[in-house]
């Protein structure tokens, strides 16, 4: 009897003590008619804001985030007032500084909309102390989900921001951003690898392994839709089904300050599929990266598609631009005109559509630096009708900078762009409804071989 009770005492001792603590995988509410606390959160006392429920939550819970409008709430940028987010000043351990976000995601947490990002709002500052509207600083984050999403607004520099050093240099679970929109910031999502260094050890186990996944966003009216810079970043990142429109580079991709070392360590670890480009200046400006597959660009301004050669570009659209359809550039950055490159050529070009493309555009203009690249820049022209202006080696040109500055000839690069489609059962032509390959569309060493050429479209399988 006395043993029976002793364990009916331990058992009401563990209850009392269970009703204390909340249990792992929680879900924390936050709702516009909330009131923030340390202890709000729950169904009946949600948060008013989005920050005190990432301070009151544990890692592995979720926070479940209704209808309503979030962030600078008060209006005046100061966030003083109750139910405004919560700034923060994130630090870089290896590189030094800090980082500023409004909403900083510091734990692997999932947040979540219930009602998606029509309804669910986000709205920050112009601010250079908190730049980032929302940053993801923890590794193992979901940010949105189909349908579960956010809206991202506010004119600041970033609207959805991972930087590999305020995350973890070690980045060893994947990151989620999903379902959300961005409107008027900077760059609408952006992702910033380590510098090249900064790695934290040579040893495997120092080395990043997760994927961060941006999935089913649209990024409308800012500088850059979508960025990455890889820098030293050895895990890996997809960019799948999202959507730029209005930016002035719908997509843009760079390998970073480590392409000027000769040290590039994973530059074609971003993949880019199943993504529209539309009504942008470039659609899709994607250096020396992994596979770029079923993308579709229409009505850009300056090119669909301006792509320094990686592995695999199959299977896209681009349609009615007002320049070419697609720009090869040879050049990784200002110091690369040597033809010695494995990387120099695609090596996978076939099943793409270009056409209705390159029909008003003005004079070539080489620029020393493309905006927000380290590679040579191109405003290309007189209209010829391209589907493809192969540039070669831009750096190469007589006056650009690089070690071999001013050489009589450039570099030849032969580029293979054979099975594709030009918008006529004869091929391309620099007249008539095609678009056109080869002859002025070939310009600094560029040759492009496009036969043999399909004769009719293939699917487009990106929908807006």
């Amino acid at each position: 009897m006395r043993i029976h009770g002793s364990m009916c005492l331990v058992a009401a001792l563990l209850t009392l003590m269970a009703g204390n603590v909340r249990a792992a995988g929680t879900t924390w509410r936050v709702a516009n008619d909330g009131t923030d606390s340390g202890t709000c959160g729950s169904a009946s006392s949600p948060c008013r804001s989005i920050s005190q429920a990432i301070e009151n939550a544990s890692p592995g819970d979720t926070i479940s985030v209704g209808a309503g409008v979030y962030g600078n709430i008060s209006g005046d940028g100061s966030f003083t007032h109750p139910g405004d987010e919560h700034p923060q000043l994130v630090g870089r351990p290896r590189r030094g500084g800090t980082d500023g976000c409004i909403i900083c995601i510091t734990k692997s947490l999932k947040v979540l909309s219930l009602h998606g990002a029509s309804a669910t709002i986000i709205v920050g500052t112009a601010s250079q102390t908190y730049p980032a509207t929302v940053q993801i600083t923890s590794p193992g984050v979901t940010f949105g989900g189909l349908g579960q999403g956010f809206t991202i607004t506010g004119g600041n520099g970033i609207g959805v921001y991972v930087d590999q050093d305020a995350v973890d240099p070690v980045l060893q679970k994947n990151i989620n951003i999903t379902g959300n929109v961005d409107q008027g910031d900077g760059t609408g999502f952006s992702f910033n690898g380590l510098q090249f260094t900064d790695r934290p050890c040579p040893d495997p186990s120092c080395l990043a392994t997760a994927t961060v996944f941006f999935t089913g966003n649209h990024a409308s009216g800012n500088g850059t839709g979508f960025a990455f810079e890889d820098n030293a970043f050895t895990g890996s990142a997809s960019f799948k089904n999202n959507v730029a429109t209005g930016a002035q580079n719908g997509f843009w991709a760079d390998v970073g300050l480590q392409s000027e070392t000769g040290t590039a360590v994973g530059e074609g670890n971003v993949s880019f599929s199943n993504n529209v480009a539309i009504h942008n200046g470039y659609g899709f400006r994607l250096a020396l990266t992994g596979p770029i597959t079923g993308n579709s660009a229409f009505a850009n301004t300056n090119a669909g598609f301006l792509v320094v050669p990686g592995a695999v570009f199959q299977g896209n659209s681009a349609i009615g631009n007002s320049g070419p359809g697609m720009i090869v550039q040879d050049s990784a950055d200002l110091f690369d005109d040597t033809n010695n490159d494995p990387i120099d050529q695609i090596r996978v070009f076939d099943h793409n559509n270009f056409f209705g493309n390159d029909r008003n555009r003005p004079a070539m203009t080489i620029l020393e630096d493309g905006v927000g690249s380290d590679f040579p820049g191109v405003n290309p022209g007189p209209a010829a009708h391209c589907g493809i202006l192969n540039v070669g080696k831009v750096a190469a040109a007589p006056g650009q900078p690089g070690p071999q500055n001013g050489d009589p000839t450039s570099p030849k690069v032969v580029q293979t762009a054979s099975n594709n489609f030009w918008g006529s059962a004869r091929g391309p032509s620099a007249a008539g409804p095609g678009d056109a390959a080869g002859g002025p569309c070939d310009q600094n060493g560029g040759v492009t071989v496009f036969k043999p050429f399909a004769t009719g479209d293939f699917a487009i399988t990106t929908v807006p």
